[in-house]
């Protein structure tokens, strides 16, 4: 439990408690692995291509995967909450 002094309006910005070190945990590999993709993917590109009107097979390709990876994961996280939440609905109707 984190208790919370009404005098100090910094008490709100905790790291100890918090979910701010398990999310950057998460967020910055994915961040550095984003600028990655992004920085290989301006490199193996042809500029010619880039202004033109249609994008390249590989730029569609690769947003697709990532769109259908994120979809799954999403989805699945999704489906597993709604599990807990019934089966702690059902624990509490039977106390």
């Amino acid at each position: 439990m984190i208790y919370y002094i009404a005098e100090n309006p910094l008490s709100l910005v905790r790291w100890k408690g918090s979910v701010v070190p398990k999310a950057c945990r998460w967020a910055v590999p994915c961040s550095a692995l984003a600028v990655l993709y992004s920085r290989i993917l301006h490199v193996w590109t042809d500029w010619s291509l880039i202004f033109d009107e249609e994008p390249s097979k590989y730029e569609v390709n690769s947003w697709g995967l990532i769109t259908y990876v994120m979809g799954f994961l999403i989805v699945f996280r999704a489906q597993h909450a709604y599990n807990r939440y019934w089966e702690a609905i059902t624990l509490v109707e039977r106390a």
